[in-house]
């Protein structure tokens, strides 16, 4: 058997390619990643790690701005969030409402790092929540695309689906914001009501305070389109936070058994931080009342800042404005929202998605031709849920399910 020779101790070692690169080019290299392959390459490169820790600002700034201002600005406030129940750092929340106009709508966004602040520990916070976020909105797609595909063509082959950068950045802003909503009043509040007594009176007093006035900033079609996230994650139990979990046991609960059969993915997922700012219950006091879609009177009309880096993102998506028509129009029960408008994701496809399913026909469409069907269909998650069918489709649903002889009821 032939002896294998040891590699000469001159021999050339294969070196990581980004480092083969001149300094400037890494830079915009590592400025182009998502933040989990940045944070990835940073821990396992050393000229990597040092060049991101001679510019650390400029990276992380980059890196949360690829995808547009507004959620550049979501992704920047949860960081902020989630560094200080880390470090154990109240921020001024005295006027809430100037805190979210200053964190959300601005163009020009303050210093990323506090002072004395480790730069691989918030870049590892950045790709916590990047990848809380990318998970979601990944899942979240995947499933409203399944149920339109069976609602416009039950029993067919699922065509290979691929958001629009239209549909990504409109489920992505709803998960952000659905993010943002949970850190800071769910983790944050919990966090610091336990540490510091007065400092939920400075947050105001009332039903729905505060959590309240960041719905007020919101305009109906964005509500809706974050309700629609909210409500998948609990008809899924799917938590949204990797970082919402106490040590056990949960403080401030000596018994929380009957806590834990409910279902609120923003929570602990022991506890879930049964706060008074749950987010269903603020938007049925203040946004939704009795209903399940935001009401127009209780909103505002427009979202409280343009985007002119992302002008789509300033109007509703084509679904919601049929929806808003076909609401003035027509009784819409709830089975027909949750089955027809929130379940398969109507408040988020493209136009020209959304025509290739023919799924929107002003004159043609009338409640009554939407209709509850196949209660065996998908997995039945709760008592609201319907699958629903129209038209030609339902009646060669009943004819082949019933076995019947003859020619198709076309």
């Amino acid at each position: 058997m032939a002896r294998r020779s040891k590699p000469s101790p001159k021999a050339p070692t294969r070196t990581f390619p980004l480092s083969n690169l001149p300094p400037e080019l890494q830079f915009r290299v590592m400025a182009n990643l998502d933040p989990k392959t940045l944070y990835n390459l940073v821990d396992i490169n050393r000229r990597t790690k040092d060049l991101y820790l001679a510019y650390p600002e400029m990276v992380l700034r980059s890196v949360a701005s690829q995808e547009g201002l507004q959620l550049r600005n979501l992704t920047l406030a949860c960081l902020e969030i989630l560094q200080a129940v880390r470090r154990e750092t109240p921020l001024d929340l005295k006027h809430l409402d100037q805190y979210l106009s200053r964190t959300l709508d601005t163009e020009n966004p303050g210093s990323i790092l506090p002072c004395d602040t480790n730069p691989i520990a918030v870049l590892k916070d950045l790709q916590i929540l990047h990848t809380d976020v990318k998970d979601l909105v990944e899942e979240y797609s995947k499933e409203i695309h399944h149920r339109a595909c069976l609602f416009d063509n039950p029993g067919a082959v699922e065509p290979n689906f691929v958001l629009s950068t239209f549909e990504r950045h409109r489920i992505s802003r709803a998960c952000w914001m659905l993010r943002f909503y949970g850190l800071l009043f769910y983790e944050y509040l919990a966090k610091f009501i336990l540490l510091i007594e007065d400092f939920e009176p400075a947050l105001g007093e009332g039903p729905g305070f505060p959590a309240s006035v960041f719905f007020h900033r919101l305009c109906p079609s964005e509500v809706d389109e974050m309700l629609s996230v909210y409500q998948y994650t609990v008809r899924e139990c799917r938590y949204v936070s990797s970082t919402a979990q106490h040590n056990s046991p949960c403080p401030g609960t000596n018994d929380s058994h009957w806590i834990r059969g409910s279902r609120e993915p923003l929570g602990c997922q022991n506890c879930h931080f049964m706060t008074k700012n749950a987010l269903w219950d603020v938007l049925r006091q203040n946004i939704v009342g009795d209903g399940l879609w935001a009401l127009e009177e209780r909103t505002v009309k427009s979202p409280s800042k343009i985007w002119t880096d992302w002008p789509s993102s300033n109007v509703p998506n084509p679904g919601w404005t049929f929806f808003n028509e076909a609401r003035k129009h027509h009784n819409i029960e709830r089975f027909i929202f949750i089955s027809y408008f929130r379940n398969i994701g109507f408040f988020f496809w493209d136009q020209e998605r959304l025509d290739a399913w023919h799924f929107i026909d002003f004159e043609g469409w009338e409640p009554t031709n939407v209709i509850r069907v196949r209660p065996d269909g998908l997995p039945n998650h709760n008592k609201d849920q319907h699958e629903v069918a129209r038209g030609t489709e339902q009646k060669i649903l009943e004819w082949s399910r019933a076995n019947e002889q003859g020619p198709l009821p076309l």
